[in-house]
């Protein structure tokens, strides 16, 4: 038993070394592209504000969520759409790299391998929203409640969403050496329409409206508007959750089957590093 203990912990800490190693490398080529990082954190700083202001001169018709401001509904949708789009295109990366082929064959496990290769991207995604999350809620009074059980949830969600659309590409381009898969080409094409990131989708027109009810974007940020209503709180919070984790587990069987499938062809064929 105590072998067992000792072989286990020596494994969880040689991950977290290559982990670790990976992110020192993302380090350092970050900041031989200083002037680049520089640009993206004013120009997020630039979007901060200018949903700042366009929040105060314009007014929209919210439906179901008056009794928020349009500052709050525009705001929380930003911060969960880019959640969303967080993990999207690290598994992808991860293949598309030089190093994928000996990375591939070796011993470490495939999981810590794709987390270790993006983990500082990851992080630095993560301090860009920090940015935009501490910037609403100073200036603009956003009060999302990221304490709550029911954020945590959602987040989780929205990670599992992300990971299935993920999948879903890296298979498709495995298989087909393809620049674009067909979903992800849909949901980023459709996203700021069909999703109700700037208006309510009950105000498009009746076959737009049928269409976005296979968004899965559409689901996440009405939960995340949820969380700053009477509702969160309660069982109807739950139960539109409980349709957005359904959503999100088909797009992860799809995407997981998708990939799959991809991965045995490319390496059938041998052309897993070709692109």
């Amino acid at each position: 038993m105590p072998r067992f203990r000792f072989l286990l912990s020596s494994r969880i800490y040689n991950e977290l070394s290559l982990i670790k190693e990976f992110m020192k490398i993302g380090l350092q080529q970050a900041l031989s592209y200083r002037f680049d990082i520089t640009l993206q954190i004013i120009y997020v700083l630039f979007q901060v504000a200018f949903i700042l202001i366009f929040t105060r001169v314009v007014s929209v018709k919210l439906g179901k969520f008056s009794e928020l401001t349009y500052f709050e509904y525009l705001a929380s949708g930003y911060i969960f759409h880019n959640l969303l789009f967080l993990p999207r295109g690290g598994l992808l990366a991860f293949i598309r790299s030089r190093s994928f082929p000996m990375l591939f064959i070796s011993p470490h496990r495939l999981s810590i391998l794709i987390l270790g290769f993006n983990s500082f991207r990851i992080l630095w995604s993560l301090f860009i929203i920090s940015i935009m999350f501490t910037v609403f809620t100073i200036i603009g009074g956003l009060n999302i409640p990221v304490l709550s059980l029911q954020f945590f949830v959602l987040m989780l969600v929205s990670f599992i969403t992300a990971i299935a659309l993920d999948l879903f590409a890296s298979g498709f381009r495995l298989a087909t050496k393809s620049r674009h898969d067909p979903l992800n080409l849909f949901i980023d094409l459709s996203s700021q329409l069909l999703s109700g990131l700037y208006f309510p989708v009950e105000y498009l027109p009746t076959p737009l409206k049928e269409i976005s009810l296979i968004h899965p974007e559409r689901y996440i940020l009405t939960c995340a508007r949820m969380l700053l209503t009477k509702t969160a709180f309660t069982g109807i919070y739950w139960q539109v959750i409980s349709t957005t984790s359904l959503v999100s587990l088909i797009f992860l069987i799809i995407g997981y089957l998708v990939f799959k499938w991809g991965l045995k062809i490319s390496l059938s064929l041998g052309t897993i590093d070709h692109y």
